[in-house]
């Protein structure tokens, strides 16, 4: 199974390590995806493009049924067992003693098994030492995590007030951990736990005032919070002046909602300041919200990767979903965009793809969309997720195997279900994304 660097980090321990570190505890990051960690040594595969890569990987020896039942192969990626186990041993030595405790994350639900192998090494190395297990794994499968990480906490959502709860009582003498602010300086992204820089996530939001059936951050983030576009581009102009950073990617799940208030006083800084830097936004836009001068500052400012989630085109499935938008203000986005000087390649339109209840029909009508309106398509292989409307009707359709066992939740593996679209259709439905008709070459 693949995955890709695409900008990411383990933004939530950064938030919490600057936190903690704030009220007088000492923190350390081992962030086992981080693709310049030293201890990759001769692994470390190069970066790509504006700083995005491939991870080091192995392929496991122990292969669990639902990769069989694909036939694909369960990779680690990121650092080795041996490279983990070294950096425990290292932080002993370095500091005459274990940690007190131990926080651990995780991005996907269905890396778990990475997850339980973390703990697992931890627990070997200092048996004693608590460990709490937060994200988006324990929020989304939390009885499978509490059963099987081994943890001995496993904490639900935003974790604002349950975490450091549990810290004070593990801890003897543990500091107090206010309520803080994502607009305060010291509690922003404790960025240089990082070993690289060239490129950094800015978060102007938290959570999601939209609540799509298929989508879990109302569930993982929390309430939706806007942070003032003064201490945005305090952050920004901070990180950039203190490690030349020249990209940063937007992490928002709704960055454009009341963009004239937020995101545009923002961009109007950024241009005035003329600063040789990047803007990308992998999580998908809404492209309802983009206005021709909205796309005319982007322009100006900087953007150069941009995502929007389209996702289909098909009035019935939008209202099924919960999903706001229209086909005429898609092409007025495109249009904004395309005025602006944005290109094909820059502009990629995720397209959902394996959904329940979804046709092969809608797929093709929205790729032939997509490329129409001058983007490059991109097929977002639906994953079921835990808690979300759309997991009942997943549950219903592919029983619960799929809760059972989380590896059924990687897109990777889930569409290569029986139930879902057949295999030979997603690979025809890819090639008909990748390939621009002749028509539209040379435009």
């Amino acid at each position: 199974m693949a995955a890709y660097d695409l900008w990411a980090w383990p933004l939530g321990l950064l938030y919490w390590a600057a936190r903690l570190r704030h009220v007088g505890y000492g923190v350390h990051l081992l962030d086992c995806t981080d693709r310049a960690h030293p201890a990759l040594g001769k692994d470390t595969v190069p970066s790509r493009h504006y700083h995005t890569g491939k991870y080091h990987t192995e392929i496991l020896e122990q292969q669990p049924h639902p990769v069989k039942h694909a036939r694909r192969f369960l990779k680690r990626y990121g650092l080795p067992a041996s490279a983990f186990q070294t950096e425990l041993e290292t932080f002993e030595q370095k500091n005459g003693a274990p940690p007190d405790a131990i926080l651990v994350s995780s991005r996907m639900t269905y890396w778990y098994s990475g997850v339980c192998e973390a703990i697992d090494l931890c627990k070997k190395q200092w048996p004693q030492v608590p460990v709490a297990l937060g994200g988006i794994y324990a929020t989304l499968c939390h009885n499978h995590a509490r059963a099987h990480s081994g943890a001995d906490v496993v904490l639900q959502g935003a974790a604002r007030e349950s975490l450091p709860a549990w810290l004070t009582a593990v801890i003897s003498n543990a500091p107090e951990v206010p309520v803080s602010s994502p607009d305060e300086p010291p509690f922003w992204p404790a960025v240089d736990l990082c070993h690289a820089h060239g490129a950094l996530p800015l978060l102007t939001s938290t959570g999601c005032p939209f609540q799509c059936s298929y989508c879990a951050s109302h569930l993982v983030s929390g309430e939706y919070n806007r942070r003032s576009p003064e201490t945005v581009y305090a952050e920004f102009i901070q990180r950039q002046s203190t490690y030349q950073t020249t990209d940063f990617v937007f992490y928002d799940d709704a960055l454009l909602v009341d963009s004239e208030h937020f995101l545009e006083p923002f961009l109007d800084r950024v241009i005035e300041a003329n600063l040789p830097v990047r803007f990308h936004t992998p999580n998908g836009m809404h492209y309802s919200l983009i206005t021709e001068p909205l796309a005319q500052k982007m322009k100006r400012a900087g953007f150069t990767t941009l995502r929007l989630s389209l996702e289909t085109l098909d009035a019935n499935q939008l209202q099924t979903w919960q999903r706001a938008g229209e086909t005429c203000l898609f092409h007025r986005a495109m249009e904004s965009l395309r005025a602006a000087g944005f290109t094909r390649k820059q502009l990629g339109i995720y397209i959902m793809a394996g959904i329940p209840g979804q046709t092969v029909d809608a797929v093709q009508m929205a790729i032939d969309e997509v490329h129409v309106a001058g983007g490059q398509p991109f097929l977002n292989e639906y994953s079921p997720i835990p808690g979300t409307l759309e997991w009942q009707r997943a549950l219903a359709l592919s029983g619960y195997e799929i809760e059972e066992e989380p590896l059924w939740q990687n897109n990777s593996l889930y569409y290569t279900r029986e139930e879902v679209f057949p295999l030979s259709v997603f690979e025809e439905l890819k090639q008909r994304a990748h390939t621009i008709p002749l028509a539209l070459s040379c435009k």
